[in-house]
C-alpha cells in the first residue's frame, strides 16, 4: 500500500481535473444517449416518446417538435407542462417556461451564426398559441 501526502494528492487531483477538461474540450459535442420524454394530460394519463438527446432540454424539445408535426395521440405542451426525461436510470424534470427559454436562446445561437434575424423568429415562437 502507498500512502501520500495531502499535497501530492492535491496535485494528482489537478492532474486528473485538466486531463477531464481537455477530453471535453477534445470531443466538442455530448454524444446523444437515448432517453425517454413523459407528459402527464389533464386526465392524468403518461404519454410517453423515447429520443435521442443530448441533454434533457434538448429531449423535451424534441418532444415539443414531434408532438406539433406528428402529435396524434400526445398532448400539445405548453409553458405549464413538465416534461419528465429519463436517460441512463436517472430522472429530470424540465418546467416548460424554462423549456421556451431554453429554445429562444438556442435559436438565436444558431440565427446569429447563419445571419437570420433573431426578433423575427423569436416573433413566431411567442406568437405560437400553444406556448403562450
Amino acid at each position: 500500500m502507498i500512502l501520500r501526502d495531502s499535497r501530492s494528492m492535491r496535485k494528482l487531483g489537478r492532474f486528473r481535473q485538466g486531463n477531464l477538461r481537455l477530453m471535453f474540450a477534445y470531443t466538442g459535442r455530448v454524444p446523444d444517449r437515448w432517453c425517454t420524454v413523459t407528459v402527464t394530460d389533464e386526465q392524468g394519463r403518461r404519454h410517453s416518446l423515447d429520443v435521442q438527446a443530448c441533454s434533457t432540454y434538448d429531449a423535451a424539445h424534441l418532444y415539443v417538435a414531434h408532438s406539433k408535426t406528428h402529435g396524434g395521440h400526445l398532448p400539445i405542451p405548453s409553458v405549464a407542462t413538465v416534461f419528465e426525461v429519463v436517460t441512463a436510470g436517472r430522472v429530470y424534470r424540465v418546467e416548460g417556461a424554462a423549456l421556451q427559454r431554453w429554445i429562444l436562446r438556442r435559436r438565436e445561437d444558431w440565427e446569429r451564426a447563419e445571419g437570420i434575424p433573431v426578433q423575427a423568429a423569436a416573433d413566431a415562437l411567442i406568437a405560437d398559441s400553444s406556448w403562450g
